[in-house]
């Protein structure tokens, strides 16, 4: 599995909890918060993949383990802690606020690379830096008012945070299991 891949399934399994969580707002379950839980499970690990397959950027690799950690403590929270309604909107918020700011400092440090890159995408990303951030700190202030909008708004802001992943994916160089295992064995024998 290429690098891209991963980046692209990565982002399409964030896009999916976020639509999840704003059918969550509508008619909250116990099987909605099980399959959200389980999805950011999954994008964690994905997210583990691709900060594995990030031979040639330490920022990225760093940002996406970092991010998988956040998932998979995140989908663990859903599934022993979040009991309730108003507790599964706090981590949401918390889930927001930590994916918003990693957004913030991952795209900060894109610009202090020489490499081209396609400065569309890493403004799409910025942007939804700043909308996660500043809309998870709005939406909990507004939380105790009304919970379900809070919800639908961090949903929407999540399924556009992995839409945004997906198109950085095809914005990527491919790099393959494989090709990491070369470069490390090149870098080695260079020596």
């Amino acid at each position: 599995m290429t690098s891209k891949q991963s980046q692209f399934i990565y982002g399409l399994l964030v896009a999916i909890s976020g639509t999840m969580i704003i059918q969550m707002s509508f008619q909250p379950t116990e099987t909605t918060r099980y399959i959200i839980g389980t999805l950011m499970a999954i994008s964690g690990i994905f997210a583990f993949i691709v900060g594995n397959l990030s031979v040639y950027s330490e920022v990225r690799q760093k940002y996406n383990e970092l991010q998988g950690i956040w998932m998979v403590a995140y989908s663990l929270a859903i599934f022993f802690s979040a009991i309730t309604i108003a507790r599964f909107v706090a981590l949401t918020m918390g889930l927001m606020l930590f994916l918003g700011i990693t957004e913030i400092f991952f795209t900060s440090e894109f610009f202090a690379y020489k490499r081209k890159f396609n400065l569309w995408i890493i403004v799409a990303r910025m942007i939804s830096g700043f909308l996660m951030t500043i809309g998870s700190l709005i939406m909990f202030a507004f939380t105790f008012d009304d919970m379900h909008t809070s919800l639908l708004g961090a949903g929407i802001l999540i399924a556009f945070t992995g839409f945004n992943f997906m198109l950085f994916a095809k914005s990527r160089r491919t790099h393959t299991w494989h090709s990491k295992t070369h470069v490390s064995r090149h870098v080695a024998n260079s020596r």
